[in-house]
């Protein structure tokens, strides 16, 4: 089922719901690319996928 879904272009749609420092922060620790950070800035804001926590993951910690 790999062709049905693109991984690559989940991810950089997820990662555009993240913040350019937070972005850089992934980077820094090599988690990302600079290339994913390249990719990330061609996501249209609409596209983006939202990075949230549910109520018990923010207060479970």
């Amino acid at each position: 089922m790999d062709n049905i879904f693109d991984l690559d272009e989940a991810k950089h749609r997820i990662l555009a719901g993240f913040t350019s420092e937070e972005l850089a922060k992934l980077a820094d620790l090599n988690h990302i690319t600079k290339d994913d950070i390249d990719k990330v800035s061609l996501i249209s804001p609409s596209k983006a996928i939202p990075v949230e926590l549910t109520y018990s993951q923010k207060y479970l910690s």
